[in-house]
């Protein structure tokens, strides 16, 4: 089983299109176009990146459309049908505010979900004391958000935090970047927390015995300089 394309994936894309609007028959497309999105880092998949960039650029303008015609309760036709002080986001801004919803929206929640529970695989006296104390789950997101969070950050700072290279799920008020800071905080990060608590913990309460099928040190990383991932954790559900 992998773990990042059979769990961590399916939550956070069903989470952020249901408040979206998204169609479920849509989900997977958008998968495919975040990843091409973020990962573009190189000419080699330039192509790959145009191509999908466009796909993504058309289905969000026929999607606009519809939503004037027709608006819902979902967030994209409140944003598209919004007024302040007579004006309206332009086509340009929609973009934007959308995309930036829909790769942000789930993304990030994804590597939380893959790269915390890769931090319990590799640290199994973490995940046991983990299952025995649930309640610790809230603190154990945050270690994970800080120990390898899912976007590049400094959060391993000596001078701001005791064993910054330890994986310690009891560590108390980690005041972690993972979510930015100030004006520029994420405005998702309590849904994306609540997702990593969730997951995680239900995870390794059904299934306490699992295990990595590769070495660690073999798994590949994906290449965007945006988010930080793995590309495929392979286990076995015991």
């Amino acid at each position: 089983m992998n773990l990042i394309d059979e769990f961590a994936f399916p939550l956070p894309i069903i989470v952020i299109s249901e408040i979206l609007g998204v169609p479920l028959e849509d989900q997977d497309k958008f998968r495919l176009w975040s990843n091409s999105i973020i990962d573009a880092t190189s000419e080699e998949n330039s192509e790959v990146f145009e191509k999908h960039a466009k796909e993504f650029i058309d289905y969000l303008n026929a999607w606009f459309a519809k939503v004037r015609e027709q608006p819902g309760d979902d967030l994209i036709s409140q944003l598209v049908v919004a007024e302040e002080s007579g004006e309206q986001l332009t086509e340009k801004e929609l973009l934007g505010v959308v995309a930036l919803l829909i790769i942000a929206g789930h993304e990030t929640t994804v590597n939380l979900i893959g790269n915390g529970i890769l931090a319990l695989l590799e640290h199994p006296e973490q995940r046991e004391l983990l299952i025995k104390r649930p309640e610790l789950i809230h603190n154990a997101v945050e270690e994970m958000l800080r120990y390898n969070g899912p976007v590049e950050f400094t959060n391993r700072d000596e001078a701001k935090f005791k064993d910054a290279d330890v994986f310690d799920i009891t560590r108390e008020k980690s005041a972690h970047l993972a979510f930015g800071k100030g004006i520029h905080l994420c405005l998702g990060a309590p849904l994306a927390r609540l997702e990593g608590e969730i997951a995680i913990n239900t995870l390794i309460r059904r299934f306490p015995d699992m295990q990595l099928q590769a070495d660690v040190n073999e798994l590949e990383w994906r290449p965007g300089m945006i988010v930080r991932g793995v590309k495929e954790i392979p286990v076995q559900l015991k």
